[in-house]
């Protein structure tokens, strides 16, 4: 819990949040009570300690996010990057059932988050792509949310997180998830733009107190792919209307303002490991016997361990010396990494140079080793 200026939605760990079901309540007393509460600890005890949501407290605004109710389900990797099949009919989830009672003083609505978002972008492993292929086209991306009023009024009351991110009380609302992933191809260049559009509209449905208190949502997701690595492309949205297209070009602003369409640490990365490939290809294409290559087969493996400066170079020892003598099955053919491992673990050298050793491994060796887990069929 954040008091203050500034308020968080939940723990750090928590960058994909959407649209959360909750409490809202009149006093920040009242919503803390209820934070400590035995019904509130039943609902959220299967949450980790990094997980679990604290009130939102902000002035004369108390919420307690109600993790029971659905609000997994509206994050936004659920949304976003998971290919979800969305139907035309209306989702109901129910908030509370009409023979529970609801805590004093609490009324029901949803908690929105405002700005830059992220969501888990998965990439089923095949032989299409090389295997380092998918350590560039998954993981954590880049999204961003914008929520107004259904009349496209801007929902007042913002509560900020940080500076691209704020948090919205309301009980009905529209809302924009905009996603822009660059695509590589099989060379690790970049190839063009997968985008993602998802609009949601909710109403929380509560009057009737001898009914359950429900949330309806509607949603509609889109995916559009761009050849041109210059240009994303825009979404196309198929008669929307006036509000959606004005929410969907404020979350194409923010995108471009606060997200990237690839993290710049994947990035990094992809230009190191290319840069090592073409070093350790240069060096397979030396034949005066200069190359690297040729200076450690005739070495111990110990010594042309200590030879080793660059990735590509670890994986060239690893090539020559990582054989059958670092087996321990019996006769059976170990697994690359297997092979790798108990060389380091041998390896006379001190603790830090191994730490040094693994990294290469994690970050070019690994990667470029379609064998690495393989024992045989």
């Amino acid at each position: 819990m954040t008091t203050g200026q500034a308020v968080q939605l939940c723990s750090h760990s928590d960058t994909g949040s959407f649209l959360v079901p909750s409490y809202g309540f009149e006093t920040a007393d009242q919503a803390l009570g209820f934070a400590a509460s035995p019904d509130f600890f039943k609902n959220t005890q299967s949450c980790g300690p990094d997980d679990c949501y604290a009130p939102v407290i902000r002035g004369r605004s108390s919420y307690v996010p109600r993790v029971s109710a659905g609000s997994c389900r509206w994050h936004v990797s659920e949304l976003v990057g998971s290919r979800p099949r969305f139907g035309n009919r209306p989702i109901w989830d129910v908030l509370r059932g009409k023979d529970t009672p609801k805590p004093e003083g609490a009324y029901n609505v949803a908690l929105l988050v405002d700005g830059k978002r992220q969501f888990f972008r998965h990439h089923h492993h095949t032989t299409k792509h090389p295997k380092w292929w998918f350590r560039i086209s998954s993981g954590q991306r880049d999204c961003f949310a914008v929520w107004s009023r259904k009349d496209g009024v801007e929902i007042g009351g913002g509560m900020p997180v940080d500076d691209c991110t704020r948090i919205l009380a309301a009980r009905s609302g529209r809302g924009v998830i905009y996603a822009c992933t660059t695509r590589f191809d099989n060379s690790g260049k970049p190839c063009g733009f997968q985008t993602e559009l998802v609009r949601v509209e909710f109403s929380i449905l509560d009057r009737d107190d001898a009914k359950d208190d429900m949330l309806r949502l509607e949603v509609n997701g889109s995916v559009g792919w761009s050849d041109d690595p210059e240009s994303p492309g825009e979404p196309w949205l198929d008669k929307a209307d006036r509000i959606w297209v004005q929410l969907v070009e404020k979350a194409i602003a923010g995108f471009r303002k606060w997200c990237r369409p690839v993290p710049e640490s994947v990035d990094q990365w992809r230009q190191s490991f290319l840069d090592q490939r073409a070093r350790a290809d240069t060096d397979s294409r030396t034949y005066d016997g200069s190359s690297f290559r040729d200076r450690i087969k005739p070495m111990d493996w110990q010594e042309a361990l200590r030879l080793v400066q660059e990735p590509w170079q670890l994986q060239v020892v690893v090539g020559a010396h990582c054989n059958s003598h670092f087996d321990e099955s019996g006769g059976c053919f170990d697994a690359n990494y297997n092979r790798v491992g108990r060389m380091l673990d041998q390896h006379e050298c001190s603790s830090e140079r191994k730490a040094e050793l693994q990294q290469m491994i994690a970050d070019f060796v690994e990667p470029s080793d379609g064998l690495w887990n393989y024992t045989g069929d």
